[in-house]
C-alpha cells in the first residue's frame, strides 16, 4: 500500500497530452511526437532541455516548441497527483497523527486539502505575523516524531 511513484505509464500519458497541446505540428504527427517525448523526457526537465533532445530526433525547435515542451513536466506531475489521489481513496488513507502534533519539522496544522494524504506543517519558530501563514506540505508517511531523550539519574 505504498504511495505511487512516477512510472512509465504516467510519463506516457503525460507525453500524449503534451503532444496534443503542441502548436505548429500536424495532427498526424502527434503520435510520433508523443513517442519521442517519452524517449527524451527525464524527471524535472524544463521545456528547453526537452526541446534540445527533441531536436536530435529531428523536430523543428523554435521558441513556441520550447514553450509547449514546458508543459510536459507539469503534465507528469498532474498524472502523478491523480494516481496519488486514487491510491489514497482506494486504501482509505487516514491521518496517523492529530492536528497539533509536534514533529521534527514543526507542528501539524491541518490536512492539506489539495493533495493526497498530506499534512500542512508550521515550521518550528515561525512567526506567522512576520512570515505569513506559510506551511510545509509533508506526506503522512514522511512525518517523524521527535525522539525523547531518556532521563538519566545522577
Amino acid at each position: 500500500m505504498e504511495r505511487p511513484k512516477i512510472n512509465k505509464e504516467m510519463i506516457a500519458e503525460a507525453a500524449n497530452i503534451t503532444a496534443k497541446q503542441t502548436s505548429n505540428i500536424d495532427i498526424s504527427e502527434r503520435y510520433l511526437l508523443g513517442k519521442d517525448i517519452i524517449k527524451a523526457y527525464r524527471n524535472n526537465m524544463d521545456g528547453f532541455q526537452l526541446a534540445k533532445y527533441m531536436e536530435s530526433y529531428g523536430w523543428d525547435v523554435d521558441s513556441m516548441f520550447v514553450e509547449d515542451m514546458d508543459f510536459m513536466d507539469s503534465n507528469v506531475r498532474h498524472m502523478h497527483q491523480i494516481a496519488q489521489l486514487a491510491w489514497a481513496k482506494e486504501f482509505d488513507i487516514k491521518p496517523p497523527y492529530p492536528i497539533g502534533t509536534k514533529t521534527t519539522k514543526g507542528e501539524i496544522m491541518g490536512v492539506y486539502e489539495y493533495g493526497a494524504a498530506q499534512y500542512t506543517v508550521k515550521p518550528d519558530g515561525q512567526d506567522d505575523e512576520t512570515c505569513g501563514k506559510k506551511r510545509r506540505i509533508i506526506n503522512f508517511e514522511d512525518i517523524v516524531l521527535p525522539t525523547t531523550q531518556p532521563i538519566r539519574n545522577p
